[in-house]
């Protein structure tokens, strides 16, 4: 009788025993999952498709003096990244300017940033895959050629703009948007020429007059001389009245 209940009281006890034991394998499981979610929130969190670009180096640039000698002027582009920002300053002095010829480097460039500091940007058709730029305040004109043949489909120019030169984005076969600031002047030969997606021209109603000029300034003598919105056969109607009602006779 005394080895009966010694027995029962063994198997109790064992019983006992499994059912209070930590089931490890479900715990550790559990971290895993918990493990696994922490990781893929720091991923979402410094991953670099989240990552806020960084200002390129000096390191990343072939640069000179401005004609002044006040400033600085980047000439070529070294680095690797596909999201250029331009720094502010490169050894103490402003960064102005951005190419004399066209800015070499930068074919694979797909955004690029610019500072408060850059006043002239001259050329950059060679950034064929171009699809995005942050302008900067203070800008007063797009100079010949500098965004012509880009990848880019939309642009907001800032507020300070006043001349817009000769084919400055002429060939943007992809621009669909695009603004004109009411401190626009004047807007020159085959500027927006061949923009043939342009469906969304962003007008003012303070901007009621604007002078269209031939080729580096000159007066227009005759229709072909300017040729600004030519082959832009998306622009709606309403616009082309507008753009008409300043004096264009180019077509569109």
């Amino acid at each position: 009788m005394k080895k009966s209940m010694i027995t029962i009281l063994l198997i109790a006890l064992a019983l006992w025993s499994i059912a209070c034991t930590p089931k490890s394998t479900s715990a550790t499981s559990g971290n895993a999952v918990i493990q696994s979610n922490i990781a893929s929130s720091d991923t979402n969190n410094s991953g670099s498709s989240n990552a806020k670009a960084q200002e390129a180096p000096a390191s990343d640039f072939s640069y000179e003096w401005t004609d002044d000698r006040k400033g600085v002027r980047i000439t070529r582009y070294t680095g690797r990244s596909n999201v250029l920002v331009i720094p502010a300053t490169i050894e103490g002095l402003p960064v102005m300017e951005i190419g004399r010829e066209p800015l070499e480097g930068i074919k694979a460039v797909t955004e690029i940033v610019f500072p408060k500091s850059v006043i002239n940007i001259v050329n950059l058709t060679e950034a064929k895959n171009l699809t995005k730029i942050n302008l900067p305040d203070g800008l007063k004109k797009i100079t010949t050629w500098t965004f012509a043949t880009t990848n880019l489909r939309t642009v907001k120019l800032p507020g300070s703009v006043e001349i817009i030169e000769d084919s400055a984005f002429r060939d943007c076969k992809n621009l669909t948007t695009i603004n004109l600031p009411a401190s626009l002047k004047e807007i020159s030969y085959k500027a927006f020429y061949g923009c043939s997606e342009l469906n969304n021209l962003i007008i003012p109603d303070s901007l009621i007059n604007v002078n269209f000029t031939s080729s580096f300034g000159k007066e227009v003598r005759k229709e072909s001389d300017n040729q600004a919105f030519t082959d832009c056969g998306k622009l709606p109607l309403a616009t082309r009245a507008r753009i008409e009602s300043w004096g264009y006779k180019s077509g569109f």
